[in-house]
């Protein structure tokens, strides 16, 4: 099997599937040997805010001198952005040897017809257990795909601490409708003795479930304390801030980044104090290094990347708007039909100057003429298009330096418009 192979076999899953429960994850990973025994992990769920956090918590880890992997969903530009070992992507080699490995456990499994098919994201949990065991991680910063109870992610044993970021409403159809049912899913990664970090602002019912959860298991709950957060300052392209005494700084712009690094910076105490050498220095110079595409991400002065595609995403990303956004705005826009879009687009639709609707490659998108029809509701001036590359040339082609252009939505916009801007640059 090649590396184009291995892709083909991933994505000819199917995404979710019907089955809810860990027995077939549990028993195919029996078939592989189980190697997430023996790995250590700092497990982490929420709606927003996750792959930030794991990226912040991973930083830190690698500055310390931990061979620390990290396994986050979905990639952007190149699928091994998935499975990182000390911020390098898995070589396309072994990606593609184990995926074979993987394919055939599979196959046999599936051959029983004791389940349903096993998943996408099973077989790509799957093939990063076997990776980070192969190439014997330290530790292993791991990122739920989806709520937390059924995720694949949750057949591992106590980690080392538990982390539970920013909850809102997205995959209500499979999570829940209201906050404490979605907290309710995410808090099934909560295991016995095991430590639980908590995003410090919460709806008060999120924070019942899980303070509930944590009792009901016997786990330590640790909720930053926001009132320690002094000196802060929030800039375009990140913010600075002293927390419990320690000067820190992220690249990652908003708000709500400081509530993510101060999640992170406890998660990290956690582990300090549980015996790994953890020093103020390696956290503050890993926060600093941290950089995250796709996050209010600045190619440019003018030139903003963000990947917010549910409500409290695109609430942060309009805050950053009014807050730093002078001049003309011209917003590129991709959805899944899946996401609350109307939403999404009536806050930021009504905030542009111009809005580009797009369609994103996925089987899930939602269709330029829909976006554009709800757009229209909020911005006379928009537009739409089929053909992404076209759509971002022709913006390209009239960018001046009193345009602020923002690519925002679905992640899987953010990585082809990227490769479109970068090469319109060049």
């Amino acid at each position: 099997m090649n590396y184009t192979e291995a892709l083909e076999f991933i994505h000819g899953r199917d995404r979710f599937g019907e089955y809810k429960g860990l027995d077939r994850m549990r028993e195919l990973m029996a078939s592989l040997g189980n190697p997430q025994d023996d790995m250590k992990f700092i497990h982490v769920a929420g709606t927003n805010g996750k792959g930030s956090t794991v990226n912040l918590i991973a930083s830190a880890l690698r500055v310390a001198g931990y061979k620390t992997g990290m396994y986050i969903s979905p990639f952007v530009e190149e699928f091994g952005e998935r499975m990182q070992i000390n911020g390098k992507n898995i070589p396309d080699n072994d990606l593609a040897d184990l995926t074979e490995k993987v394919k055939n456990a599979i196959d046999v499994l599936d051959g029983k017809g004791t389940y349903p098919p096993v998943t996408e994201f099973e077989a790509v949990t799957a093939v990063a257990f076997c990776y980070y065991a192969k190439e014997k991680c330290d530790v292993v910063v791991l990122e739920v795909g989806l709520g937390g109870r059924f995720d694949a992610t949750n057949i591992i044993k106590e980690p080392l601490v538990s982390v539970i970021t920013s909850i809102s409403l997205d995959h209500t159809a499979i999570l829940g409708d209201t906050y404490a049912k979605i907290a309710e899913e995410k808090c099934g990664i909560i295991k016995k003795n095991c430590p639980v970090v908590l995003y410090p602002v919460c709806q008060n019912d999120v924070l019942e479930v899980v303070e509930n959860k944590c009792d009901e298991m016997n786990a330590p709950f640790i909720l930053p304390n926001v009132s320690l957060i002094k000196n802060q300052k929030i800039a375009s392209d990140g913010a600075s801030f002293n927390y419990k005494d320690v000067d820190l700084a992220v690249s990652l712009a908003g708000v709500h980044q400081v509530y993510n690094a101060v999640t992170a910076y406890e998660a990290l105490s956690v582990l300090r104090q549980n015996g790994m050498k953890i020093e103020d220095e390696h956290i503050k110079d890993g926060f600093s290094k941290c950089q995250f595409f796709g996050r209010l991400y600045k190619l440019t002065d003018n030139i903003i990347f963000d990947g917010a595609h549910n409500p409290d995403g695109i609430d942060a990303l309009c805050d950053y708007i009014d807050s730093f956004v002078d001049g003309n705005l011209i917003v590129v826009m991709g959805m899944v039909k899946d996401k609350e879009y109307p939403y999404c687009i009536k806050k930021i639709a009504s905030l542009a100057d111009e809005y580009i609707a797009v369609e994103v490659s996925s089987p899930r998108k939602l269709l330029w003429q829909d976006n554009l029809e709800e757009a229209k509701k909020y911005c006379g001036n928009s537009k739409g298009y089929a053909d992404v590359e076209k759509a971002i040339k022709d913006v390209m082609d009239k960018l001046s330096d009193n345009d602020t252009l923002i690519i925002c939505g679905s992640l899987y916009l953010l990585g082809e418009a990227k490769i479109v801007v970068e090469r319109y640059l060049l």
